[in-house]
């Protein structure tokens, strides 16, 4: 299995027990899903955790000599992924302007996951007008870092990169939609099958009183 489809089975981690399919995983993988399932606190710990130990390799590969400002921001900008399910607009929000506050500060931004990270959740987990406007903040503040400094390469490279994640948080809260719609019309058609098997075994019930009636009578 591919380390992408390892992500997209993590994320898959949001969705309800039942609709999540853990067939392809490995054993390992199997029993990490159920438990970011179980425990959803912990495993956005668990992710705000990993994000932080990527932006701190991240300084430390720049040559060690990063100031006290950028390791601040970066994990200013990680923390609020513990609550990313619980508020996901609100930590977008938070992370937004944390990282827009970096750029303006250092002129850089290293724990930049931490933002696709948040905007897949607002993908997945906020309305949908929530999720477009939060595409386009970030597509704005690209435009305004990258054309700056001529960076079209960068621009467009980071682009495709929030659109797939986008669309990830998209497809998967359509899949989940999608998949509680099913549930609910089976549960409906439950209802209706057991309706009808009452109101069947009450009209047999009651032609049989007829029927003792009429044996009762005629005798």
């Amino acid at each position: 299995m591919t380390a992408v489809a390892r992500a997209v089975a993590w994320f898959q981690a949001d969705d309800d027990p039942g609709t999540i399919r853990t067939a392809g995983l490995p054993a390992l993988g199997r029993r990490a899903a159920r438990l970011a399932r179980s425990h959803p606190a912990a495993a956005d710990a668990v992710l705000a955790a990993a994000t932080l130990c990527f932006g701190a390799l991240g300084l430390v590969w720049t040559g060690g000599d990063a100031d006290i400002t950028l390791w601040v921001f970066t994990v200013a900008l990680v923390v609020p992924l513990t609550w990313r399910r619980r508020y996901p607009v609100g930590v977008f929000v938070l992370t937004y302007a944390i990282a827009v506050a970096q750029l303006l500060c250092t002129g850089g931004l290293v724990a930049f996951p931490a933002i696709l990270i948040a905007l897949y959740t607002v993908a997945r987990h906020a309305p949908r007008r929530a999720a477009f406007a939060a595409v386009a903040a970030l597509e704005a503040g690209v435009v305004w870092s990258t054309l700056g400094g001529g960076f079209l390469k960068s621009l467009i490279g980071i682009t495709a990169l929030l659109a797939a994640v986008f669309f990830l948080g998209t497809n998967l809260r359509t899949r989940q939609a999608y998949l509680a719609a099913l549930v609910e019309r089976a549960r409906r058609l439950e209802c209706e099958r057991d309706q009808q098997a009452r109101i069947a075994a009450a009209a047999e019930r009651a032609s049989i009183a007829r029927e003792m009636h009429d044996i009762v009578a005629h005798s």
